[in-house]
């Protein structure tokens, strides 16, 4: 996001578009407040059709706690339901570090149906080293609307070893976990298409609880 100041005839003093190349120029998650949630459709290009839910909810003793539920009706995978609760460590910069959270999970609990279960530490860490890293790899792109919801859009690429994902992002920092809109394509290394998906706000909220951490 590109901001110009000008002194006295219209010289411009300086441009900035964020304070280093390649981060996102605004902390997206100023506006996840605990108790606040945002609801999406995705669809893949396998035909995958999922609900995914994300709510942060009350902190645990000073640390930031976030869950996603994820239900998915069309595709091979359609009837199953799925809830992660994740836990970051004390001190964790979620306005400024929210849209890469994956790669800081402390403590994480599963749940499907009626069994749930924490994820060992050597599971964990398998985790975070494949949930995605934003810092540094995305692109200002311009402003753009979708529906009624005025937003940022930048373009971004991660790479594996073995794959490619690149895609773009939609986001609006008033809105409880961001995210608009995320179309995006992993190719393997043979330039084969692992995967396509788009993933579309339907619905943001925030509960009011009855105590909130200040």
């Amino acid at each position: 996001m590109t901001r110009l100041r000008y002194i006295g005839m219209g010289c411009v003093l300086f441009a900035a578009a964020s304070a280093w190349a390649g981060e996102f120029a605004t902390a997206y998650y100023a506006g996840t407040k605990q108790g606040g949630w945002s609801q999406y459709t995705l669809t893949a290009r396998d035909g995958t059709v999922s609900t995914y839910s994300y709510e942060r909810k009350p902190d645990d003793d000073g640390r930031v706690v976030l869950e996603l539920e994820v239900k998915t009706t069309g595709g091979v995978a359609a009837g199953s339901e799925s809830t992660m609760t994740y836990t970051m460590p004390r001190g964790f910069d979620l306005p400024r570090n929210g849209m890469s959270y994956g790669k800081f999970i402390e403590k994480m609990t599963m749940k499907y149906g009626e069994m749930e279960m924490p994820v060992d530490d050597a599971t964990l860490a398998i985790i975070r080293k494949a949930e995605k890293d934003y810092r540094g790899a995305v692109t200002f792109a311009g402003t753009e609307k979708v529906g009624a919801l005025a937003c940022d859009r930048y373009t971004y690429a991660l790479d594996t070893e073995s794959t490619r994902e690149s895609g773009t992002l939609w986001l609006n920092d008033t809105i409880p976990f961001a995210v608009v809109r995320h179309a995006g394509k992993v190719v393997n290394a043979d330039g084969t298409v692992a995967s396509e998906f788009d993933m579309t706000l339907q619905d943001p909220g925030q509960i009011q609880l009855a105590q909130e951490a200040p």
